[in-house]
C-alpha cells in the first residue's frame, strides 16, 4: 500500500516508488489491482474487508498466499488460467488479452510463453536480472549458497531451461503432426492456413501450456513459498498426462505436497521436489506430451 500511496500522489518513477518492502520491481498491472484494494480497504486500513471478499481455500498454504498475504501471483494466475480457458474454447484474442493482463501483474507468466506460441503457430500458421536469496528458496536448498548466487549456475539453469523447451518442441508436441520441423514447413509453404494436421484441442492446449510452465518451474533458481499458487492446480491434470500407475502419480504429488509445506526448507524437502519435478516431466514426455485426445 506505501507503493499504492506514492502513485497516488502522482509520483511515475519507477526508481522512486519504494516502501518498507523495498522498490516496486512489478510491472503497471500489479499497481492498478492495488489501487483497487487500496479503494476497498480504506488505504490499507482495512484488510479484513479484502479478505471477506476473497473464498478460503482448503489449503492451508493456499489460504496464507491467496487470502492472508494477497501476493500478487494470485491475480497472475488467475489471468494466466482465464487465457487458458479462453483459448481451450477457442476465443485466441481474449486468451491474448487475459495472458497481456497476467504478464502485467507479474513476468512469472512468461513461463507459459513458449508453450502459447507453440498453440497460436499450430491453430493459426504464419499471418492470422534480479537478486535472488537463498535463504528463502524451496528449490535447489541443497546447493552452497556460493554456487546458488554464481552467475555460472544461473547460466547452466538457463541453458537446461532452452534445452528441455527444444526437445518438447521438436520431439513432443508436434509429434501427430509429422514432427516440428514439417509444421514449420507447411506454415511457410501456406501462410494463411492452419499447419496443423491434428487437432489443437482444449485437452492439447492445457497440456502444451501447463508443462511449458512445469519446465521453468524446474529450472528455476529460486521458488518462494507463494510461487506455489503458480502450478498447484495443475498438478493433478499433469499427473493424468503420464502412464504411471495411479499410486506412483499419487506419491508425485505427495513429495510436491511435502516439500512445499516444510519451512524453512531443507536439504531433504528441496532434494525431493527435484526428484518428483523430473519424475513428472519425465512421465509427460513418455506419457501423453500433446494431451490425451489428439485427433488427427
Amino acid at each position: 500500500m506505501a507503493h499504492v500511496d506514492l502513485y497516488l500522489s502522482g509520483e511515475r518513477d519507477y526508481s522512486k516508488i519504494t516502501g518498507p518492502t523495498g522498490p516496486l520491481v512489478y510491472p503497471a498491472g500489479h499497481v492498478y489491482i492495488h489501487n483497487i484494494l487500496h479503494y476497498l480497504t480504506d488505504s490499507g486500513n482495512s484488510v479484513a474487508s479484502a479478505q471477506a471478499n476473497i473464498r478460503r481455500p482448503l489449503h492451508a498454504r493456499l489460504h496464507s498466499i491467496f487470502v492472508l498475504r494477497l501476493f500478487n501471483d494470485c491475480w497472475s494466475v488467475v489471468f494466466v488460467q482465464a487465457a487458458i480457458l479462453a483459448l481451450q474454447t477457442g476465443v485466441d484474442g481474449t486468451g491474448i488479452l487475459l495472458y497481456s493482463l497476467s504478464l502485467s501483474v507479474k513476468m512469472s507468466a512468461l513461463l507459459y510463453l513458449p508453450g502459447l506460441l507453440v498453440v497460436l503457430f499450430k491453430r493459426h500458421g504464419m499471418i492470422g536480472t534480479a537478486r535472488y536469496m537463498a535463504k528463502w528458496t524451496v528449490n535447489w536448498r541443497f546447493l552452497d549458497e556460493e554456487v546458488f548466487l554464481s552467475p555460472s549456475w544461473a547460466m547452466s539453469l538457463l541453458l537446461g531451461h532452452v534445452t528441455l523447451l527444444t526437445a518438447f518442441g521438436l520431439c513432443r508436441w508436434c509429434k501427430s503432426d509429422g514432427g516440428t520441423l514439417a509444421v514449420i514447413r507447411r506454415g511457410f509453404l501456406h501462410p494463411f492456413q492452419s499447419p496443423a494436421l491434428s487437432s489443437v484441442s482444449p485437452d492439447y492446449i492445457a497440456t502444451v501450456l501447463m508443462t511449458s510452465n512445469l519446465i521453468g518451474i524446474l529450472f528455476a533458481r529460486s521458488l518462494h513459498y507463494q510461487f506455489y499458487s503458480w502450478y498447484c492446480q495443475q498438478l493433478p491434470f499433469l499427473c493424468r498426462r503420464t502412464k504411471y500407475p495411479l499410486a506412483l502419480q499419487l506419491l508425485i504429488l505427495a513429495g510436491i505436497e511435502y516439500a512445499w509445506n516444510v519451512f524453512p526448507s531443507t536439504t531433504l524437502s528441496s532434494g525431493i521436489l527435484l526428484a518428483v519435478h523430473v519424475l513428472l516431466l519425465l512421465g509427460i514426455w513418455l506419457g501423453f506430451p500433446e494431451g490425451m485426445t489428439v485427433v488427427s
